[in-house]
Parts: structure tokens; C-alpha cells; sequence
């Protein structure tokens, strides 16, 4: 890469298949921000410009959390892991999913996110 991308990072800590997405994220040469909640998360993504929001639908995190960081940066790309997959969007409480949010199953292999991290990272770069 040639300038240091940043992304936030506002997923579940205690969760076992967190630390291999860092250690993945990082050692592919991506600056990482933690955010454990919701609060956390907005007050990183104001403090710091980033490229990518990278978060699951756990706690406060999510939708919630997507729609209002999105409400400040209408264009940051998010990504959203869940266990439901696309069925998500079909449920009528999590039916708005904000435009610039992909969705995918955390159960997507570590090398498949880590490309489609890129290619969202490398679109939005070329924004900017």
C-alpha cells in the first residue's frame, strides 16, 4: 500500500475469531483503531480520518453504529459481519442498511475479507 490506510475496527474483542482478522488486517499493513462500543467508535472515527468501518451487529455496534457514523461521513464504506448473512436486510428492524455498508457472513474465510477489504480501501482512496 502506498499510504497507510486506517481502518476502525468496532467488533467484539472477547470473540475468538477477532484476533485473527487483526493480526490478518495488520500484517497486510493496515493502521487499525479498536472501538469497543458504540460511543468509542464514534468519537475514534471523529478524531481521525479512516477508509474503512469494520463491525459486526453485536452490543450497540451494527446498524445503529453504522447509520450514525454515516450520518457524519455519508460516504465511508462500511463492512458488516453477521451470523445471519444477507438475511439481515430482509428483517423489518434492520431493513435500512446504510448505502455505503457491505454485508457478509462471519463466516467468510479470513483471505476472502482481506481481499474484499482492499477492494472496498482501494475505491475509497481513489475518492479522496
Amino acid at each position: 500500500m502506498d499510504e497507510m490506510i486506517r481502518l476502525l475496527i468496532a467488533l467484539d474483542a472477547e470473540n475468538p475469531e477477532v484476533l485473527p482478522l487483526l493480526e490478518g488486517l495488520i500484517l497486510a499493513g493496515y493502521a487499525i483503531s479498536l472501538a469497543r462500543d458504540r460511543e468509542r467508535a464514534l468519537e475514534q472515527v471523529q478524531a481521525a480520518p479512516h477508509h474503512l468501518i469494520i463491525t459486526d451487529s453485536g452490543g450497540d455496534r451494527g446498524i445503529p453504529l453504522l447509520r450514525a457514523i454515516q450520518a457524519l461521513f455519508p460516504s465511508l464504506p462500511a463492512l458488516l459481519l453477521t451470523d445471519e448473512g444477507v438475511i439481515l436486510l430482509l428483517t423489518p428492524r434492520e431493513r435500512n442498511v446504510p448505502p455505503a455498508c457491505t454485508v457478509v457472513s462471519r463466516t467468510t474465510s479470513l483471505a476472502d475479507l482481506l481481499v474484499l477489504v482492499e477492494s472496498i480501501c482501494q475505491r475509497a482512496t481513489r475518492r479522496c
